[in-house]
C-alpha cells in the first residue's frame, strides 16, 4: 500500500548511548563552570562540588568510551594517571610506625611531642586533599575524549570554552571600569591595579585569557578553510556571496579573540602575555605556511607577507593597549625574589629527592629552607612559582617520568594530528601553541596549579586530542561537519 502522501516521517529515536552522551557533555560543561567561575575552585567547598560534577560526568562518559584504537589509548593513559597519582598520594600519605620511608621531621616530632605516626609527608591532611585538584583535571581530559568523540563535537567544545573566556573577558572590562575593588560578591584585596575578573590572582585569568584566544582562534580558521582562493578571511567577512549569518559569526570569533587578548593585557602579568605573545610567535608562522602549502611560488610568498603582517599586528597590539604591562615589565623586569625561591625549593627536593615531602606540602616545608633575604619579612610563600620544581619537592624523583609520560603523549597526538589530519592540521598547530603558553608560564607561575584553569587545559587538551587522533570509527560525520571541514 501507497501511503498518504501528507505522512510525516519520525525522527529516529536517539539511542541509550547518545542519550548518555549527551546527558555528560551537559555535565561536562556545567564542571567547567563549577570550577572557574567561584575564583578558579580554591576553595574546599568549590573545589568539592566541581570534582562532584567531575566524576559524574567522567562516570557517564565511561559507559560511552572512545571507539578508535588511539583514542582508547589516550582514554585509559588518562584515567590510568588520574588513580595512579591519587594512590602514590594516599601511599605518601599513610601513617605506619616504622615506615621505612618516612620524613625525618617525624622523629624529632616524636621526640618533642611523643609517640606519633609515621609518614611520608610532612603533612598527610595537606596531602590528601591535594587529590582531588591534581586528579580532576585528568578526569575532565577522559571524560571530553568520551564524550566529545567526533570533530563537530569536539569544535562545539571549543565553543564552549572560547564563550567561556570572552564572557570572563567582558566580565573583567566591567570589574576594572565601574567595580575595581570587587571581587564576585566579596571585597577585592590584591590586585587592585589590574584586572582579575572571577579570579584572585591575575597570573591564572591572565593564563585562561590566552588559552581561550587560541580556542577561539581554531573556530576562526575552521571558517576560513572552507573558503577557497585568495584573501580568505577578508571574503568571509565582507563578501555578498555568504550569509549574513556566516559572516556574523566570523566577526564575533575576530571579537572574541581580541577580547581575551585585551583582557590579557590588562592583567598586567609579564609571564601570561609573554608567553601568550611566543605562542603566537609559534603559532602564525606555522598557520601561513600550512596555508600556503600546496600553492605557487607567489602564493606562498603573499601566505609569508601576511605572516610578517600578523607578527607585527601582534607586537602593535601589546604597544598600543599593553601601555601598563610594558611600564611594569620595564619597571619590575625579573622578579628577583623568585629566584631565592627556587633556590630553596631544590635544597629541599635534595633532601628529599626519593618520595618528596609530599604533594601539596610546599608553604609548610619552605619555611626551614627559605634563604634569609628571600622576599620581606612578612612575605609567605605558598607556592613555588614553578610548577615543575614544586611538582619535584611533592612527589619526588617520580614526577619525572610522570611529566615525561604526559608531555611525550600530547607530542605522540599533536605529530599524528599533524600528519593525518590534512584540512584540519591547524588544530594540532594551534594546539603546539597552547602547550607552550602553559609551559613557558609554569616555568614562573603556578596558574595551572588552580583547578579552574587545569579544567580549561584539560578541556582544550581534549578537544585537540579528539580532532588529531581522527574520527573514531562508527561515529559518524554530520552534515554540518562535512560543510566545514571538507573531505579529510
Amino acid at each position: 500500500m501507497i501511503p498518504d502522501a501528507g505522512f510525516v516521517v519520525e525522527p529516529p529515536a536517539r539511542s541509550w548511548s547518545q542519550r548518555i552522551r549527551k546527558s555528560g557533555q551537559i555535565l561536562f560543561v556545567f564542571a567547567l563552570l563549577a570550577a572557574v567561575l567561584p575564583f578558579g575552585a580554591v576553595t574546599p567547598v568549590a573545589l568539592s562540588v566541581a570534582f562532584l560534577v567531575t566524576i559524574a560526568a567522567a562516570g557517564l562518559g565511561s559507559f560511552v568510551p572512545p571507539s578508535g584504537r588511539r583514542a582508547r589509548g589516550a582514554y585509559g593513559l588518562a584515567l590510568g594517571l588520574a588513580i595512579g597519582m591519587s594512590l602514590y598520594l594516599v601511599f605518601q600519605a599513610s601513617s605506619l610506625p616504622g615506615h621505612a620511608f618516612a620524613n625525618p621531621v617525624w622523629s624529632i616530632a616524636r621526640s618533642l611531642i611523643g609517640d606519633v605516626p609515621d609518614a611520608i609527608t610532612v603533612d598527610p591532611a595537606a596531602t590528601l586533599a591535594s587529590i582531588l585538584p591534581l586528579a580532576m583535571p585528568f578526569l575532565l581530559y577522559g571524560a571530553a575524549l568520551a564524550l566529545f568523540p567526533s570533530d563537530e563535537e569536539a569544535f562545539r567544545l571549543f565553543g564552549v570554552l572560547g564563550a567561556i573566556g570572552t564572557a570572563l573577558a567582558l566580565f573583567g572590562f566591567i570589574q576594572v571600569a565601574f567595580l575595581p575593588k570587587s571581587l564576585l560578591f566579596t571585597e577585592k584585596v590584591a590586585y587592585l591595579d589590574s584586572l582579575t575578573s572571577v579570579f584572585v590572582n591575575r597570573n591564572t585569568a591572565a593564563t585562561l585569557f590566552g588559552v581561550s584566544a587560541l580556542a577561539c582562534l581554531i573556530l576562526l580558521l575552521r571558517m576560513v578553510r572552507q573558503v577557497s582562493g585568495r584573501s580568505a578571511l577578508s571574503r568571509l567577512l565582507f563578501s555578498p556571496t555568504f550569509s549574513r549569518g556566516r559572516r556574523s559569526r566570523a566577526a564575533l570569533l575576530l571579537f572574541c579573540i581580541a577580547a581575551c587578548l585585551l583582557a590579557l593585557l590588562l592583567t598586567r602579568s609579564r609571564g601570561a602575555a609573554l608567553s601568550t605573545a611566543a605562542s603566537f610567535l609559534l603559532v602564525l608562522p606555522l598557520l601561513f605556511r600550512e596555508m600556503g602549502a600546496g600553492r605557487s611560488q607567489k602564493r606562498r610568498q603573499r601566505w609569508l607577507f601576511g605572516a610578517a603582517l600578523a607578527l607585527l599586528a601582534v607586537g602593535g597590539v601589546i604597544l598600543v593597549f599593553g601601555q601598563q604591562f610594558v611600564l611594569r615589565l620595564e619597571t619590575r623586569g625579573v622578579d628577583t625574589s623568585r629566584l631565592c625561591v627556587y633556590q630553596g625549593t631544590l635544597r629541599a627536593f635534595e633532601d628529599n629527592w626519593l618520595f618528596g615531602t609530599g604533594f601539596g606540602t610546599f608553604e609548610a616545608v619552605f619555611r626551614g629552607y627559605r634563604p634569609v633575604g628571600c622576599g620581606s619579612a612578612y612575605e609567605t610563600f605558598r607556592q613555588a612559582h614553578n610548577v615543575f620544581l614544586e611538582g619535584l619537592l611533592g612527589m619526588g624523583i617520580v614526577f619525572v617520568p610522570l611529566a615525561l609520560i604526559v608531555y611525550g603523549h600530547l607530542a605522540s597526538v599533536l605529530l599524528h594530528g599533524l600528519r593525518t589530519r590534512k584540512r584540519l592540521r591547524f588544530v594540532p598547530i594551534v594546539t603546539l601553541g597552547a602547550v607552550l603558553l602553559v609551559t613557558l608560564h609554569s616555568l614562573v607561575d603556578f596558574s595551572v596549579q588552580i583547578p579552574g584553569m587545569a579544567a580549561i587545559l584539560a578541556a582544550f587538551l581534549g578537544a585537540a586530542t579528539t580532532i588529531s587522533l581522527g574520527r573514531p570509527s562508527g561515529v559518524r560525520r554530520s552534515r554540518l561537519d562535512r560543510r566545514y571541514t571538507g573531505a579529510d
